[in-house]
């Protein structure tokens, strides 16, 4: 007799388990018809213009832009194209150095490895950079600022000298 009872009362917990899941199921299936008649809102459009305590710099039209102000030793912004079709995002990374050589940063990224190799310098916006070009598809391009400050534009999926890049490059206002 025990033994009924324990099994009705499983049973009973078992139907209003069931009950409950139907339940939330149908609360969640009107929310979303609620949403889909209600008209899309627009986002407000995200800032262009990015800001940390060593510089400034200008994303391209529709790039997401993210700053990293979290390290003492660099100050970064990263720009991604989210609106690419390709695979792998185009991206760009604006980098000023407190304290880097420009040379340590080359050797680094070239020494020992056969994915970097040094590539031409060039010149874009104030500032002419020496290019470390990498078989990933990654691209650092460093320019030795005063200070012993080094700036470094990195160029993940594009390359240095793209049209995009460019006007990038010469947005950079160092403080």
């Amino acid at each position: 007799m025990r033994k009924f009872y324990q099994f009705a009362i499983a049973a009973a917990a078992v139907c209003v388990m069931a009950a409950c899941g139907n339940k939330s199921g149908n609360e969640t299936k009107d929310a979303d018809s609620t949403k889909a008649e209600q008209p899309a809102q627009a986002e407000a459009p995200q800032s262009r213009d990015a800001e940390t305590a060593f510089f400034s710099v200008t994303a391209p039209e529709g790039w997401k832009v993210e700053v990293d102000t979290t390290w003492d030793a660099h100050k970064d912004v990263r720009m991604e194209d989210v609106n690419s079709t390709e695979t792998f995002k185009p991206a760009i990374r604006v980098k000023v150095h407190k304290e880097k050589k420009m040379q340590e940063a080359i050797e680094y990224l070239t020494k020992g490895s056969d994915t970097y190799k040094k590539g031409a310098d060039y010149k874009a916006g104030n500032w002419t950079f020496t290019t470390v070009r990498g078989s990933n598809g990654l691209n650092n391009c460093f320019a030795q600022l005063d200070g012993g400050r080094l700036l470094e534009v990195e160029t993940i999926y594009i390359d240095p000298e793209n049209e995009a890049v460019k006007p990038v490059v010469e947005s950079i206002k160092l403080k």
